[in-house]
């Protein structure tokens, strides 16, 4: 499942269709926001390349209702996309005792209020609906927002602040690409000079990464404390100094399946199993 504004089949979207077919399953690339689909007629829908769903919230979780309405199996669950939606979960991995990158909700009423006496001399700031650092900003403590930020927050009401990461801009965000249970493979996500976001719509890039045995068991802390079902996830993070969770992404992450010659197979097959 994808989104109208994708206007290419992604890669890894092409890789997991294939596999699929391989294993007998017809399948079919539609956009969630296509009012032309009949849901109805599907068994399954894979949330993958929905890129677009932080900026139609509302219609996003009307869409997942009425697929479970409907009896269509969703992956990740409905249930798993409804925590994971919201920023609030950091809190819940928090309160769970997850290493994660301090995180505080703020409404945007009070976001100058909070900004002027954040206990950081740095701070990142975007939206606690939000992806691909849509509308994150990075600010110094004390200073008015920038313009874009101001108007974004006439629309958008709930926010997350966070200290800048020092080592996002110098060394990069690890992700960990977890199918099934367990850690398939870790890339490095590496922003522009100059930037601090890793995002390639921000002209990011992406390497390989090893799998070392203190990151192994770090993710496994992060998956055993999620409260939620899943058949895929995305574990960002960075080190400050030591690992800290950045994100946990459920809903709709790239996962890097070109990297990965066995990724495609692995993620069908537990697909497969889940809704059999």
């Amino acid at each position: 499942m994808t989104a109208a504004s994708v206007r290419e089949p992604h890669p890894d979207d092409m890789l997991l269709a294939q596999a699929l077919l391989a294993r007998g399953c017809e399948t079919h690339l539609a956009a969630w926001d296509d009012p032309s689909v009949d849901w109805g007629a599907f068994d399954v829908a894979v949330l993958r390349s929905a890129w677009n769903y932080h900026l139609r919230v509302a219609e996003f979780v009307q869409w997942i209702a009425s697929l479970e309405s409907a009896g269509v199996a969703i992956v990740n669950p409905a249930a798993t996309v409804r925590w994971n939606l919201h920023k609030r979960y950091l809190l819940d991995l928090i309160g769970a005792g997850v290493s994660v990158v301090p995180t505080e909700l703020v409404r945007a009423s009070e976001l100058r209020e909070r900004l002027a006496k954040a206990p950081w001399d740095e701070v990142v700031i975007k939206p606690a609906i939000s992806a691909s650092a849509h509308h994150t900003y990075r600010v110094s403590r004390g200073s008015a927002p920038p313009d874009e930020l101001a108007l974004a927050m006439r629309e958008i009401q709930d926010w997350v602040m966070q200290p800048f990461v020092r080592s996002v801009a110098e060394y990069g965000e690890r992700s960990a690409i977890c199918i099934d249970g367990r850690v398939s493979h870790v890339v490095r996500k590496i922003a522009r000079s100059g930037d601090f976001r890793v995002q390639s719509d921000f002209g990011g890039s992406v390497g390989d990464e090893p799998l070392r045995n203190d990151d192994e068991r770090f993710i496994a802390r992060v998956l055993e404390a999620l409260p939620v079902r899943w058949i895929y996830a995305r574990v960002d993070w960075a080190n400050d100094p030591q690992p800290r969770v950045m994100e946990v992404e459920l809903i709709e992450p790239e996962l890097f399946l070109s990297r990965d010659d066995s990724s495609a197979s692995r993620l069908a097959d537990a697909v497969m199993r889940d809704v059999a």
